[in-house]
């Protein structure tokens, strides 16, 4: 039984510091833009940045040390990834600090120290090429770094998204988008069509295609919806020219998907444009404006694929 109790009291420590937090972010600075990172705000590829943090070591422990590492795929923009403000914790010691490494080391002394780490965000950590498609992905939680005690607990890290120009150009467009029906800018009666384009655009984002995405969502535009003509006229114009152009998306995302040939499905694309010429034919009797809005569409509508 003492043996056990032991035992028991020996292992407590190794326990806790498997359910420790000992990490606290302090500060990003995006070093490429010369802006400090708001909460949620994504780091970006290509981008430099020093990252500040605290470690908080809740007891001591004596033979055992803890470490901080970069992840492995951050690029050295500097002398060294690592810098000290806190050089009097207990556990520091200067002979064996290696700034220039990925990985520092300390021994377990309570205490807090606050460490800096200067890098910079590879330009590919968000793409990958796919059948000769360049798809962008953001990376959620990715831990940046972390700190490990002696036998691989992790007791604390620093998570961050990361994202890329492209992802974030189009996330700013389909906020702006999204939003020209409630303000007016676009007449309601065209919400159906609106509504459709938005939702395409969103599956090309998700399907890795950022850009294409964007190239989708230039197509809702104030000048390219007129007032309304007589409204049994736009209602047939309307489910008709956003039946095509969804169509069109829709078929592009899935070829995408199934790695079709490019050739296949700029063919389905053209067809359709043919489609949207027609129809501008018949509406310019009745509207110009209308039929030349139409036109922007159609031309847009290439510029997808």
């Amino acid at each position: 039984m003492v043996v056990i109790v032991l035992m028991a009291l020996w292992t407590m420590p190794y326990v806790f510091a498997q359910e420790a937090n000992w990490m606290t972010l302090l500060s990003i600075k995006d070093l490429t833009g010369n802006i400090l990172l708001q909460r949620e705000q994504p780091l970006l590829a290509g981008h430099s940045y020093n990252v500040t943090a605290a470690i908080d070591v809740p007891f001591t422990q004596s033979l055992s040390v803890f470490e901080a590492t970069l992840d492995s795929r951050m690029v050295l923009v500097g002398s060294q990834f690592w810098y000290l403000a806190t050089p009097n914790y207990g556990g520091y010691d200067p002979s064996g600090f290696t700034p220039g490494s990925r990985t520092v080391r300390f021994k377990q002394i309570q205490g807090k120290l606050t460490l800096s780490t200067l890098f910079s965000v590879p330009s590919d950590i968000t793409t990958s090429d796919v059948e000769g498609l360049k798809l962008h992905f953001v990376k959620k939680d990715f831990q940046l770094v972390a700190v490990i005690v002696t036998g691989g607990s992790i007791v604390g890290r620093v998570a961050v998204k990361i994202s890329n120009a492209a992802i974030e150009t189009y996330l700013n467009t389909y906020i702006q988008k999204s939003v020209l029906l409630s303000a007016g800018k676009i007449d309601k009666a065209y919400s159906s069509f609106v509504d459709n384009v938005l939702q395409q655009s969103q599956a090309l984002y998700q399907s890795g295609l950022p850009e294409k995405a964007a190239s989708l969502l230039d197509i809702i535009a104030p000048e390219s919806f007129p007032t309304p003509p007589n409204p049994s006229l736009l209602i047939g114009l309307i489910a008709l020219g956003g039946a095509l152009a969804v169509m069109a998306v829709i078929l592009a995302v899935l070829l995408i998907r199934g790695r079709a040939r490019y050739g296949y499905a700029s063919g389905i694309v053209s067809g359709v444009q043919k489609e949207l010429a027609a129809l501008e034919v018949t509406v310019a009797q009745y509207d110009k404006a209308l039929a030349s809005g139409l036109k922007t569409i159609r031309d847009r509508l290439g510029e997808v694929l």
